[in-house]
């Protein structure tokens, strides 16, 4: 439906040319574009927000591929050597994410997998949340990823919340006072 997506990215319209043989433009959903088109590069063999590259310049984007490509090695924002890295997934930015008082979050649950197939999902978990106010005006890791051992190094850490989490209990009352959804119905199911 064109009302669902409205907004293109345009910039890769011409790779995909070359790579596809004809012209393509790629949809994404309103919450993923707002002009700024914001991209992250993620190394699929690290965790906790170790060298996530935020770009909103295909120049820039290439640029990393190549070094990657070349070297085979991912830095951190200090151009310290981290980890070998033959893989990354290319992720569209969530442009306009729900924000919980001005600020980014995930959702972090527990699942259990059984090698029964079987999987259990903890009711209980937490959110967490970036140390300050959501803009997409700056790049700053602090804005947009939420990783505790990135968090951590930022002036604002733990000034609103301890450890920057946030309970069920307390985010379902954010969602009351400005969004009217259950959580527990609405957005944990999901």
């Amino acid at each position: 439906h064109q009302h669902e997506y409205p907004s293109y990215i345009s910039y890769f319209k011409v790779l995909l040319s070359k790579r596809l043989g004809s012209e393509q433009k790629l949809q994404f959903p309103l919450t993923s574009y707002t002009g700024k088109n914001i991209w992250l590069i993620k190394p699929i063999n690290l965790n906790r927000g170790r060298c996530i590259k935020i770009h909103n310049k295909l120049d820039d984007i290439i640029n990393d591929l190549n070094e990657l490509k070349e070297k085979k090695l991912l830095t951190d924002d200090k151009n310290k050597k981290i980890s070998r890295c033959e893989f990354v997934l290319l992720q569209k930015y969530i442009e306009k994410p729900l924000l919980y008082k001005n600020r980014k979050f995930d959702i972090r649950i527990w699942v259990l997998f059984t090698d029964q197939d079987d999987v259990y999902v903890f009711k209980e978990g937490h959110l967490k949340a970036t140390s300050d106010d959501y803009s997409l005006n700056t790049l700053n890791p602090y804005l947009h990823l939420t990783n505790y051992s990135v968090q951590k190094n930022g002036e604002n850490f733990a000034k609103v919340e301890k450890g920057n989490e946030i309970s069920f209990e307390e985010f379902q009352n954010e969602l009351n006072a400005q969004h009217h959804k259950n959580f527990k119905k609405d957005i944990f199911p999901k």
